[in-house]
């Protein structure tokens, strides 16, 4: 087996470089500064961005449904409903997930914000 050279170390190192370089310019740049949260109640549909910290208080059929964004992420904090499912459900962060409080009649989608608004998607139209 032939001894490395300097060379050999040089050029591996550059590649390694490289590699790591490319990782941090291409991480997922759609940070939360891009993406909304949309959220549909029995009289209103209500859009936030998910940059700024927020508490958001929704009237519902059946009592009040209490939203918090933080730091790009969302999550139903209280609801007013007999199962609390959509409490249990925690944060969620990524555009396509979504929190329906099914009592309540509340709904909270994410979106990224280039999105044309509605949740139907290419194929079903």
């Amino acid at each position: 087996m032939k001894k490395s050279t300097f060379w050999d170390k040089l050029i591996l190192t550059f590649v390694f470089a490289i590699i790591i370089a490319s990782i941090f310019f291409n991480a997922d740049k759609s940070s939360y500064l891009d993406k909304k949260a949309i959220i549909y109640s029995k009289t209103k549909v209500i859009s936030y961005n998910l940059e700024d910290d927020k508490d958001i208080e929704i009237e519902g059929l059946k009592g009040k449904v209490n939203i918090k964004i933080r730091n790009g992420g969302l999550w139903v904090a209280a609801a007013e409903c007999p199962d609390k499912t959509c409490v249990k459900c925690g944060q969620i962060s990524e555009a396509g997930q979504s929190i329906a409080c099914l009592p309540n009649g509340v709904m909270v989608l994410i979106e990224n914000s280039s999105d044309s608004g509605s949740i139907i998607d290419d194929v079903a139209k």
